[in-house]
C-alpha cells in the first residue's frame, strides 16, 4: 500500500487495507484450472470508497500469456499423454 494516500471523495488520510473473502478470487479469463489469486483493496476509513484493487499473485495472469504464445506445443503434449492414460485404460 502506497503512503499518504488521500480519498478522492471525502479526503480522509487514514486508507485501510481489506482482502476479499470466500470464493471471491480473480483469474485470468480463458484459464479454466486456477485457483486464481486473492483481491485487495485499499479501502477509505472514513466514507468506504475503494481506491484500489490489486491481485496478491500477478504471475498467475503472466502464464496465461506464455500460453498464448505456445499453445501448440502445450496442447501437443496434453494429448500426447491423454492417448497414453487412454491406451493404459483399454488394455486393461
Amino acid at each position: 500500500m502506497e503512503k499518504n494516500k488521500e480519498c478522492p471523495i471525502c479526503g480522509c488520510n487514514e486508507i485501510g487495507e481489506g482482502l476479499f473473502s470466500g470464493y471471491a478470487t480473480m483469474k485470468p479469463t480463458n484459464k479454466f484450472f486456477t485457483l486464481g489469486s486473492n483481491v485487495v483493496a485499499d479501502v477509505c476509513t472514513k466514507c468506504g470508497h475503494i481506491l484500489s484493487l490489486r491481485v496478491t499473485d500477478p504471475e498467475k495472469f503472466k502464464w496465461f500469456e506464455f500460453f498464448l504464445k505456445n499453445k501448440k506445443c502445450i496442447l501437443q503434449v496434453f494429448f500426447k499423454r491423454l492417448y497414453i492414460i487412454d491406451t493404459i485404460i483399454n488394455i486393461q
